[in-house]
């Protein structure tokens, strides 16, 4: 073999590795951007898109990039990864007291274009806002609350196209829109 081809092969060996190595991030934390996944093993962003490039091309792993105010941001899941429905929403046992209010209903309130509201009890604050829509609550064995979002919220909202992220405070969810799918 000439040297420049061992040295093709050299780096051939170098991105299978490292490509491995990505695949076990992946598989561990579903959803990690690009910059994320550069930071874990050390290595710069644009070594790390092109190997997720190769990733998705064999069909390994699949991207789903957002577009967010402040740029683009590229997320990256196992194959075969299940998404969540995009209107049910989960609300872990650690973050909402069941006893006082008992969650039997949830109050949902379209804040604005970019956050939705959910209590177990109407709440004065967001009335003032908006009109509340209420919808049975599911409990679940291990003591989350599942909430299915109404149609005609999810559609106004656009959420299977959204990236929202769920915060909680005082026994309240705030569902907020963080950026757009592409």
């Amino acid at each position: 073999m000439t040297p420049t081809q061992l040295a093709i092969k050299a780096r051939q060996r170098i991105a299978h590795a490292l490509e491995k190595k990505l695949l076990v991030l992946i598989k561990d934390n579903p959803g990690m951007s690009v910059y994320d996944l550069s930071k874990r093993v050390r290595r710069d962003p644009s070594t790390i898109h092109s190997a997720v490039r190769r990733l998705i091309s064999e069909r390994l792993v699949v991207a789903r990039t957002v577009l967010r105010k402040e740029g683009r941001l590229k997320r990256v899941y196992p194959q075969g990864f299940k998404f969540d429905d995009f209107c049910d929403i989960t609300l872990p046992k650690q973050v909402v007291h069941i006893g006082n209010p008992a969650w039997q209903d949830a109050y949902i309130y379209q804040l604005n274009s970019q956050s939705i509201g959910i209590a177990g009890e109407p709440v004065p604050d967001w009335e003032a806002h908006a009109e509340p829509v209420v919808q049975k609550t599911q409990h679940m064995q291990d003591g989350s609350i599942r909430i299915r979002l109404p149609d005609k919220i999810c559609n106004f909202y656009d959420l299977s196209r959204k990236e929202t992220l769920l915060a909680y405070i005082n026994n309240k969810a705030l569902l907020t829109i963080t950026g757009s799918f592409e």
